[in-house]
């Protein structure tokens, strides 16, 4: 217990080991990380995007003297055209695998047949044990929770993905087009020469 001396309490917590004050600390901030992740997981998608298109920039910039904005946002329509045409072409393979499934489905509970009725074998041989022991689970009520479908898991996850995704476009242009002009006038900020 703590006592009402604040002297006692910080002779306390001196006494604590250092490993166990950073462990919290390292738990708060995977716990603010996680709780976090809707807005740092588009920037951080975005810082990425932007080094790796950046000398796609820079290049257009210097053959075809684009401003860095036109040329980031060439850059940035063109990764949304392939990223486009990629869920395009990837439509009808999805689409003929969907009308496949219950086909392999029903191939699958072919296969799996013979497990079931072995599992229905094991499931006889413990009730019957239950009741020679006495517990054959009287007064038990067994709940069963209805579980979403697919598609309205889907309805309820599009939109944030969406905004997800156009969030970490619209940050990777900016960062694109005036990334640099940050960092310069950042770095101009700066006092002295060992800090720029």
């Amino acid at each position: 217990t703590v006592s009402e001396n604040p002297s006692n309490f910080s002779e306390q917590v001196q006494r604590v080991p250092r490993f166990v004050l950073m462990g919290l600390f390292v738990l708060a901030g995977l716990y603010t990380l996680y709780f976090a992740r809707a807005v740092l997981i588009p920037v951080a998608l975005a810082m990425i995007l932007s080094w790796i298109l950046s000398p796609a920039v820079r290049g257009l910039k210097r053959r075809l003297r684009l401003p860095a904005p036109w040329g980031a946002a060439l850059v940035v329509g063109g990764l949304v055209a392939s990223m486009g045409y990629g869920v395009g072409s990837l439509a009808q393979p999805a689409k003929e695998w969907i009308d496949k499934a219950p086909g392999m489905l029903r191939q699958v509970e072919i296969k799996l047949r013979d497990i079931r009725e072995s599992v229905k074998e094991v499931s006889k041989i413990t009730e019957k044990a239950e009741q020679i022991t006495g517990q054959n689970g009287a007064g038990k009520a067994e709940v069963a929770v209805a579980q979403p479908s697919l598609f309205s898991r889907t309805l309820v996850a599009t939109p944030a993905f969406l905004a997800s995704v156009i969030s970490t476009l619209i940050l990777a242009y900016l960062l694109l087009a005036y990334g640099g002009t940050l960092t310069r006038q950042f770095v101009r900020m700066l006092p002295t020469v060992a800090e720029k």
